[in-house]
């Protein structure tokens, strides 16, 4: 009896010795600590203790105990990845950080619409450009959102504004004094010769201005447009809000009505006006104006035919001749008003009939989207009831390839 007692004691000494003298061991497939320390498989998930399956061991359904790696990745301060992150729709989170954005693109806009430059058009449309962002970005948000769609309207109201400057040419020198504000004072000599005094007489066109208005013609419109464009794209990039939307994933989840309404809100405008409706009179090349075409005109002026027979022997004094009559068509400016543009320089843009927009895409109508012709087509088989369609992911609206959603071509 004795001896079993030793040995009883003897086992239960080395077990003691074995479990304080390694380590602990864990479950690679649960993270359950694994009791014994020795044992081949884990007692709570019934796997082996080195992560394989054990294929005598069924877990019940109800059993969803939670694992290291789960637990890791639902934690408040852990950030999901970018395939996890993109099957989410937005949130509030996603929200504000889209209203940061707006905030940041108005405020400046509202800087470039009064920062003060030798060509103001260009920082005019800069901030045309960075107010169409946040119309886009507004468009992303709830519609039953009031504070947003109060913002929609007044971007609308301004952007028509804006329009309406067409970008003009103020500094252009005058065509009939040079630039010098003065032209040539006509009269005649008492040998019936004319003579010319230089500078002496205000120009009749620009008043002494030195300068009149014209348009730009399209090349002037499109680089000053193409300098706007890359500077709004460095505001736009260079911005913690761009940064945050970018790695939030924000505009690749958004739904396909969401990317149409972007879409449509910074589309391009018409190609030949580039959105102000009207271009650059081609008659008189924006100047309004049009050279006189009176046949007797002389730089302004004409001739007096007049015979004198009052005098003694016919001979004429120099009191009794006169200087030359202005013209009675262009009153000595030598111009006369474009009957074309009716002197305003612009006539009504050919390519989009005066509307700003390119033409309505015929594939979609101008909405941007439709059905998802291949949902439309499997609708009805019973294998691909219940598998999520790659093109529409199971929205059943896609994106119109034509346009690209914006609706216009």
């Amino acid at each position: 009896m004795k001896k079993y007692f030793i040995i009883l004691i003897s086992i239960l000494f080395a077990f003691i010795f074995q479990v304080n003298g390694d380590s602990i061991r864990v479950c690679n497939s649960c993270g359950y600590e694994i009791i014994p320390a020795t044992a081949r498989f884990c007692g709570n998930c019934g796997n082996a203790a080195d992560g394989s399956k054990n294929p005598n061991v069924v877990i019940p359904e109800q059993d969803n105990v939670p694992t290291t790696t789960e637990k890791a990745i639902s934690a408040p301060d852990s950030k999901p990845s970018a395939q996890e992150l993109i099957k989410l729709p937005l949130g509030e989170e996603d929200n504000k950080i889209l209203i940061d954005a707006i905030q940041y693109y108005l405020k400046k806009s509202l800087i470039y619409f009064t920062k003060s430059s030798s060509n103001p058009y260009s920082n005019i449309l800069t901030g045309y450009f960075l107010m169409q962002e946040a119309d886009g970005l507004l468009r992303i948000l709830p519609q039953n959102d009031s504070i947003a769609q109060e913002k929609i309207k007044q971007i609308a109201s301004k952007k028509n504004q804006i329009l309406n400057l067409i970008p003009k040419d103020n500094n252009y020198k005058c065509p009939r004094c040079k630039g010098s504000g003065y032209t040539e004072f006509h009269y005649l000599t008492h040998t019936n010769e004319v003579e010319t005094k230089e500078n002496s007489l205000v120009c009749a066109l620009c008043n002494s201005r030195k300068t009149i208005s014209k348009v730009y013609d399209k090349a002037s419109i499109n680089q000053i447009i193409t300098q706007a464009k890359h500077e709004a794209y460095k505001q736009k990039e260079d911005n913690e809000f761009a940064k945050k939307i970018t790695n939030r994933l924000i505009m690749s989840r958004l739904s396909t009505q969401q990317k149409s309404a972007y879409m449509k809100a910074t589309a391009s405008p018409c190609d030949s006006c580039f959105g102000f409706r009207k271009e650059q009179c081609k008659k008189c090349a924006g100047l309004g104006i049009n050279k006189c075409t009176n046949k007797n005109c002389n730089n302004g002026y004409k001739k007096e035919n007049k015979a004198n027979n009052k005098g003694k022997n016919n001979i004429k004094r120099i009191e009794q001749l006169t200087m030359f009559n202005t013209c009675t068509d262009c009153k000595g400016a030598t111009f006369v008003k474009c009957e074309n543009c009716y002197a305003t320089g612009l006539t009504i843009c050919m390519k989009c009939q005066g509307t700003g927009k390119k033409d309505i895409c015929v594939s979609c109508n101008g909405v941007g989207f439709s059905e998802c012709s291949k949902c439309k087509k499997n609708i009805n088989k019973k294998n691909d009831k219940n598998r999520a369609c790659t093109d529409c992911a199971g929205s059943m609206l896609v994106l119109c390839k034509t346009c690209d959603g914006a609706g216009v071509k």
